[in-house]
């Protein structure tokens, strides 16, 4: 199983290292309207590209952020076809493809945990 990661292209944005698509929730929005937002400006998500079906949250608490605490709610969603992605926007430099294994050696410290007990949890299934 893989999943996809955004690479930042700024410092302001986090580190150069594979982390999760993130954002703040907008006036009038739900977490996870906000989510599929900030997955289709950072990732390129096609929304008719992805199986509703499968959206689940899978993790919601705090993660510490580039200078406080960030309340953090994280969804997962098996998308249709994994070349089908638009482009994004410019806080990304890149999307990555990772298994769990390759996040671990790779993505960002601070969502290791969160990414490590996602796959786990989707992965036992």
């Amino acid at each position: 199983v893989k999943y996809m990661f955004m690479i930042p292209s700024k410092k302001l944005f986090g580190s150069k290292t594979p982390a999760i698509a993130k954002g703040g929730v907008e006036a009038g929005e739900t977490t996870l309207q906000a989510a599929i937002r900030e997955a289709e400006e950072e990732l390129g998500l096609n929304r008719l590209n992805i199986d509703m079906s499968t959206m689940q949250k899978v993790f919601e608490g705090h993660v510490m952020g580039r200078i406080k605490l960030q309340h953090l709610t994280v969804y997962t969603v098996r998308v249709l076809d994994k070349d089908d992605f638009g482009p994004t926007v410019d806080e990304t430099f890149a999307t990555i493809w990772l298994t769990a294994k390759g996040f671990k050696r790779a993505g960002h410290e601070h969502h290791k945990f969160i990414v490590q007990e996602t796959c786990d949890r989707i992965e036992a299934k």
